[in-house]
């Protein structure tokens, strides 16, 4: 990405420790890349893309951030669904996959 993005500020605070799960790493690649890519599109003004992993008790979390326009409240327990987009009008302008998180927030 930062190849691609080279306007782009990526920053990252990993865990010390490999976090080791049972998945397709090319799954697990195609997952991440689409969530990038939905960051940088929306974060056109300050260009900062942070990417954290933490690992909980039983599960590990993947956080990525930018500081972009964000999705409504209400709308953030659809993102996961297949095609979903949060507005219509504003999807069609930007182009791709929508399904990014709150800029601000980290779920």
């Amino acid at each position: 990405m930062r190849k691609l993005h080279s306007n782009y500020t990526f920053t990252l605070d990993l865990e010390e420790e490999p976090i080791k799960y049972m998945i397709n790493p090319y799954h697990l690649e195609q997952i991440l890349v689409i969530f990038l890519d939905n960051a940088i599109k929306y974060d056109k003004d300050r260009c900062h893309i942070m990417i954290t992993t933490e690992m909980k008790e039983d599960h590990f979390d993947i956080v990525i951030m930018d500081h972009g326009i964000g999705i409504p409240e209400k709308e953030i327990e659809a993102i996961f669904d297949r095609f979903y987009r949060v507005d219509k009008s504003r999807s069609r302008e930007m182009g791709g996959n929508d399904s990014a998180f709150n800029r601000e927030k980290a779920y």
